[in-house]
Formats: C-alpha cells, structure tokens, sequence
C-alpha cells in the first residue's frame, strides 16, 4: 500500500545529470590532456587538447561521479564534470588557404597561455620556459602541477550530440572559436560590465540529433541517456 506519511521534500539535484552539458556556466579545471584525433588520417599528428571541467558545487543532493573510482574513499565530485575539447578541430602543423603556415604546437602554446592567464597562473606559465623539449612534456607537466586548482572561470562549452555504440544519447563537447576579442573561458571574477566572454548561442553552439518519434502519440519523448556510472580523468 502507498502511504503519504513520512514523504519527504524532493532532493535539490537528484534528477541532474553527473555530466556538463552545453550552455555558459561557473567551473573549474580540474585536469588538462592532450588526446590524439585517431579518425583524421589527412592531417598530421592532429591532438585535441582536453580541459577536464567540474562545474559550481550543487549541494548535498547531488550524486557527481567518484573523484576516483579505485580510491571511493576520496569522496565524490560536488559538482557536474566532462571532457571539453578547447577546439572542436584538433590541432596539427599545416598551411591555410592564404599561405600561412600553422604549427602545432605553437598554437596549443598560445591557448595554454590563454587559459594561465584566465586562471592567475602566469608565473606558473613563464616558469616552464626551456623546460619541455615537446609540447607533450609541457601539457603533462601543467596536468602534474595543476596550477590552475581551484580557480573559477566563466565558460562557454557548445557540444555536438551522438549516439554511442549502445544507442545512448551522448555530447561531444568543445569550446567556441575565439570571435574578434571574444573569448570562450574567462576569470569568474570579471564583471559583466567588462566581461569579453562568448554569449552562448544555442543556434550556433549546439548540434542535436533530430529526435526519433516512438510508438502511439508519445512524439515528443526525451532520448534515451545513458546510465552514468564513472568518469575517468586519466
């Protein structure tokens, strides 16, 4: 028998997902990897850089993913997390239309240097000249000393939806291109008034898959999401 004694308040939190999704919101870094694009044979050596971003703590009603799932005594992820690519192309040497030579790892540099400078870590940043023989070295050794831990910044992440092997709805996820003097992450503590961050725009940042009608009258069902079990910063 249902009874209605003792129902208590719903839980701030507990329907959200574990993972980020598109749109502008508080974070911060929580890890940095280079990831190599393994389906882009034209290009050479092509490497995403990936920002591990947890989102704002969502309070005790909320079940994030284990810090790490070999250790579940470190505790829990107080906020959402995800892999977000700092560009939807992944970086590699080549030359543009108009002739101008691109190198890889100069331009992973520059982004390096851009989110330092969104996270008050410049010193960190200018110490590790003539330290790393590759840029591989560079991205390990900033993963290693986190010196952007605990710094909030302002991002905007679009995101291209898929589905997985198992049918399960997931995104991919990256920042926008830098507009003119707009940029995709920013100091949280800016104020708006100065605020040079990318305005989301669904239109523009968000690819979705076109939703598949199901059986009877039931044609504006939510796709199927995947159970969300573990998140691997490694």
């Amino acid at each position: 028998m249902i009874t209605t004694k003792g129902v208590g308040e719903p839980v701030a939190g507990s329907s959200l997902s574990k993972k980020l999704e598109p749109g502008r919101t508080k974070a911060t870094m929580v890890g940095i990897k280079l990831q190599k694009n393994q389906f882009d044979k034209k290009r050479v050596d092509p490497e995403y850089l990936m920002l591990i971003l947890e989102g704002p703590d969502l309070g005790a009603g909320f079940e994030g993913f284990l810090i790490d799932k070999d250790s579940p005594e470190k505790g829990a992820h107080k906020g959402q997390v995800a892999w977000v690519k700092a560009s939807e192309w992944a970086f590699s040497d080549g030359t543009t239309k108009t002739g101008v030579e691109i190198k890889k790892d100069n331009e992973i540099l520059r982004y390096l240097k851009h989110i330092c400078q969104q996270t008050d870590c410049m010193k960190w940043f200018d110490a590790q000249d003539g330290k790393h023989e590759t840029i591989q070295s560079f991205v390990e050794q900033m993963d290693k000393d986190k010196p952007f831990a605990g710094k909030e910044i302002n991002v905007v992440i679009a995101g291209r939806q898929y589905k997985d092997k198992k049918d399960y709805m997931q995104w991919d996820l990256h920042l926008p291109k830098f507009i003119g003097k707009s940029i995709p992450l920013e100091d949280a503590s800016v104020p708006d008034a100065d605020s040079k961050l990318i305005v989301f725009n669904k239109a523009l940042h968000v690819k979705e898959l076109a939703p598949v009608a199901s059986f009877g009258n039931d044609t504006d069902a939510a796709p199927v999401t995947k159970k969300e079990d573990s998140f691997d910063l490694d």
